[in-house]
């Protein structure tokens, strides 16, 4: 017997699928794969771990901002790290996240409804062992979340 829990994926990981989704659309030089069965030219998305290898990778991480108790008004953050070692690659797959994400209203990610969606901060943090460069871009979503006592 499921419950309704292991039924569907939980609120939060649905957005950062639908976030994962978007970023690697066409003409897109990242890869998402569920199964993150990535090879070695690629540029996975990752959820939640960086893994720690050579090449260059996205990770997506979500936090809780704030949730309204009268509506259904929630706000996701997303942090997204990059890891590269070329630091052309870095700055492109920065840019193409944030002309993806940044202004974005009214889209739908993964069955949830985004209002809308900004940068909020971002910084470089060195390199790692693998001799890449990091990255982190933070993002705020609005999302409607309707709960059984907000709707």
């Amino acid at each position: 017997m499921t419950t309704s829990m292991q039924q569907a994926d939980p609120f939060e990981l649905k957005a950062l699928i639908g976030v994962a989704e978007l970023i690697s659309g066409e003409g897109s030089p990242l890869v998402w794969s569920r199964s993150a069965g990535y090879t070695g030219n690629q540029v996975g998305i990752h959820l939640d771990l960086t893994p720690d290898v050579p090449g260059a990778s996205v990770t997506l991480t979500d936090y809780v901002v704030s949730d309204e108790t009268a509506s259904e008004d929630s706000v996701i953050g997303v942090q997204v790290l990059i890891r590269s070692a070329d630091r052309v690659q870095l700055r492109a797959i920065q840019s193409w996240v944030f002309n993806l994400l940044h202004g974005r209203s009214r889209s739908t990610l993964s069955l949830i409804t985004l209002t809308w969606a900004r940068r909020s901060s971002g910084t470089n943090l060195g390199q790692d062992r693998n001799n890449r460069i990091g990255r982190t871009d933070n993002y705020y979503i609005g999302v409607a979340r309707s709960t059984p006592v907000r709707t």
